[in-house]
């Protein structure tokens, strides 16, 4: 067991995968594209020992108000139950009288762990299954979810959404420090499409430039001819069409035209339970599913 000083993050090992639990979400649908655009996909329950695992994960939230979380199992066209990683499913956790006929995906209930099926348009919390190894990005008593594996991207206020329902917000980036922190992260990293930009969470109010934990903007980081008067959100580059690493764009953010990756942080006394797990496996099959 690991813990951030001064945070409620705990990070538990278990044969190789990371898993991420959320307070909210929206459809199967949506909950699985964030999975996928955090670099994983909707939780696989292959065996019992993991189903546990699981279990007892979820028991641990007692304070939360979920009473269930999206699973990655699906009804197939022949009508058998498969897990997103392409394992059938072989244990026996479903609710009595579950599944219906009609319901084609599933969740599983803080009543005892157990499975319920539920259709494509179920809106609830989930859990995220990440590949690989383990990413603790942590800075002082924040802990950050980076996208990268990104389908059709998000606008600033979608992207927002995402990082609310996992506990947290669009990052603040309040000083120097976290500035050189952030931005050393995202040289590292490339987004699947759209000219790796991250929305941040720097909006514009009474016509001035907040962070939505409602600190000030204190340090210059604008690209050249930024911000432009009729935007009211911001994005961060990798690196601008002049070269600049790190500097901020402006954007609209109501409008779903500009769609980015984007960078969360879950803060001192927010952040979520982070278990760490790491089953081999390629984000490319699930994107066969979905397209």
């Amino acid at each position: 067991m690991m813990e951030l000083p001064g945070t409620e993050c705990q990070a538990t090992s278990f044969k190789n995968s990371s898993y991420t639990f959320s307070k909210s979400g929206g459809s199967v649908g949506k909950n699985w594209y964030t999975c996928m655009n955090q670099g994983g996909y909707s939780v696989s329950i292959e065996t019992e020992e993991e189903w546990q695992f699981i279990n007892d994960e979820i028991q641990k939230r007692g304070t939360w108000n979920n009473s269930a979380w999206h699973i990655g199992l699906w009804k197939g066209a022949e009508g058998s139950w498969t897990w997103l990683s392409g394992e059938k499913l072989s244990i026996s956790k479903w609710q009595d009288s579950q599944p219906d006929g009609n319901d084609k995906h599933a969740e599983i209930s803080k009543n005892g762990g157990l499975f319920n099926g539920i259709s494509w348009d179920d809106k609830n919390a989930f859990i995220c299954e990440m590949p690989g190894e383990c990413l603790n990005i942590t800075f002082k008593n924040s802990w950050y979810i980076i996208s990268v594996f990104e389908t059709s991207g998000l606008s600033w206020l979608g992207a927002r959404e995402t990082c609310q329902n996992q506990g947290g917000d669009l990052v603040s980036i309040e000083n120097e420090e976290e500035w050189n922190f952030i931005n050393d992260q995202i040289q590292r990293r490339n987004t699947r499409r759209y000219e790796n930009k991250w929305s941040i969470g720097l909006t514009k109010k009474a016509r001035k430039w907040t962070w939505v934990n409602g600190r000030p903007l204190t340090i210059c980081k604008w690209e050249q001819g930024e911000p432009r008067g009729e935007h009211d959100s911001a994005f961060m580059y990798k690196r601008s069409s002049n070269g600049e690493q790190g500097v901020f764009g402006g954007v609209n953010g109501t409008s779903i035209g500009y769609r980015h990756a984007y960078i969360c942080e879950i803060s001192e006394g927010k952040l979520l339970f982070l278990l760490l797990f790491c089953f081999v496996f390629s984000v490319c099959w699930l994107s066969l599913i979905l397209f």
